[in-house]
């Protein structure tokens, strides 16, 4: 079974969700001055609080190492994100809830 069979069309549409509510909150930082490597880095802040609060700590750093594999196999490496109407080149977009 791969990795994407665990998802249901939920999970699929709720992630489509959260991609433009986050796209959307970064394009606003981008609006008010705030840098993209500062908001990044708050956005991280963010998540990373909620991981471990969701999960222990090492499950948290077994994500953060998947996901770090990812980043070095090139799955984040300039792909267009394909959310409702909207295509947009975003690093996000192959990643697989």
């Amino acid at each position: 079974m791969g990795e994407s069979d665990l998802y249901d069309d939920y999970d699929v549409e709720s992630k489509k969700k959260a991609l433009i509510i986050a796209r959307d909150a970064f394009e606003a930082c981008e609006k008010q001055g705030v840098s993209g490597v500062m908001a990044v880095g708050a956005f991280l802040d963010h998540i990373l609080f909620h991981l471990v609060a969701m999960n222990d700590r090492e499950v948290t750093a077994s994500f953060l190492q998947a996901l770090a594999a990812k980043v070095i196999d090139g799955v984040y490496d300039a792909a267009e994100e394909k959310v409702g109407k909207d295509t947009k080149k975003d690093t996000a977009s192959n990643y697989t809830p």
